[in-house]
């Protein structure tokens, strides 16, 4: 950066009341909180603002951790960027006024747009996404979502569309973990026998529980006194469809009565109590923080992410027979293996940290170009 003084930014997040919904509901309140944290640490940056939709005195990120809640007039009024992702919020009159005074515009597109968007022309969901007619002046896609959002978001948003690196940091599960005044680390389960859970939400195709239970059932047919049972979270309100009715009935897993589904929880409150293994499964959503709470804590996980094929236990994309073959060599060995492991798991965590170096570096340069 040149003699440019210090810049201003803010980013939209929904007000809420409810500080744990807004990081566990979903994982755009924590990618707001992540943010934040990282931009802090530029040294290009004076200041971080939440900019609360719609108007509020206070928001739930901000009384997290510690920063000033603004409004969105206030936000065009006074900051150099506004970046929108909790929530696109900024009308046409208000990003002219912000671009009359010099200042940009970024959307940061933190998840699946294009496959919401495919879901819900087909009437699969209510979302259809909103598109600013007045364009942004930087669109950041993070690095899961690249390959199906990159030309979409480039012919709609905006022209200068870049990757932005994904961003993690255990402050958000350490914080919520002390709450609960409990020992969430990993431990040697007392019995042989594992009890699997299955977080993935089951709100579009890119993250559902079809693969993980598939891949736990050839497991279980595998090594069967591996398998205690398999809880799949996110999925008691859908337990009574014919589908998934007939899908237990069809596996061994169902008919031996070791599929238990429930409602939503966050990992921190399951794992090391109901839990002690994580199976996942996605579909161009490679990037997860739960995948990255069950590698912190040290618990197995079986995944099919190739970002980080060395670490936890692997299993290729819609294969759940080489997925019951990785479960069952993972949990047989998961002490050892884990050790093992403990270079790689530290190495990828460090990647996507807000501490990194090379991650501050690069979303220095994003904002530089955004300035221009």
């Amino acid at each position: 950066m040149s003699n440019r003084a210090r810049i201003k930014i803010g980013i939209t997040a929904i007000a809420e009341a409810d500080e744990h919904h807004t990081l566990w509901a979903n994982g755009v309140g924590q990618n707001i909180a992540y943010l934040a944290l990282l931009l802090q640490r530029l040294y290009i940056v004076d200041s971080v603002y939440i900019i609360s939709c719609p108007d509020s005195d206070t928001n739930p990120i901000s009384k997290i951790f510690g920063l000033k809640t603004i409004g969105m007039d206030y936000a065009i009024a006074n900051l150099d960027i506004v970046i929108e992702m909790g929530i696109r919020a900024a009308q046409p009159h208000q990003i002219e006024a912000l671009r009359k005074r010099g200042g940009k515009t970024v959307t940061y597109i933190a998840g699946n747009t294009m496959v919401m968007n495919l879901e819900g022309l087909a009437g699969r969901t209510e979302f259809t996404d909103w598109v600013n007619p007045l364009g942004w002046d930087a669109a950041w896609v993070t690095p899961q979502h690249w390959h199906t959002n990159r030309a979409y978001i480039t012919l709609t948003r905006s022209k200068n569309t870049s990757i932005a690196p994904h961003l993690w940091d255990p402050v958000c599960l350490n914080q919520s973990a002390f709450e609960t005044s409990r020992n969430i680390f990993y431990k040697t389960p007392d019995e042989k026998a594992w009890s699997l859970g299955c977080f993935d939400p089951n709100v579009n195709v890119v993250k559902t529980f079809h693969l993980p239970l598939l891949a736990t059932e050839n497991a279980y047919r595998q090594c069967p006194d591996l398998i205690d049972k398999i809880t799949l979270f996110c999925a008691k309100k859908i337990e009574s469809t014919v589908h998934v009715r007939e899908f237990f009935a069809s596996l061994n897993l169902g008919r031996d009565n070791k599929i238990v589904p429930e409602s939503r929880w966050r990992l921190l409150d399951m794992i090391g109590k109901r839990v002690n293994a994580v199976v996942a499964h996605q579909w161009q959503n490679n990037l997860n923080y739960v995948y990255w709470e069950v590698l912190y804590l040290g618990w197995p996980l079986i995944h099919n992410s190739t970002e980080f094929a060395d670490v936890g236990y692997y299993f290729p994309e819609f294969d759940p027979i080489k997925g019951g073959e990785a479960m069952c060599e993972g949990l047989d060995n998961h002490d050892e293996l884990r050790v093992k492991q403990a270079d790689a798991i530290r190495q990828t965590l460090w990647r996507f940290s807000i501490e990194n170096p090379k991650v501050q570096a690069r979303y220095t340069e994003l904002i530089e170009e955004v300035l221009g």
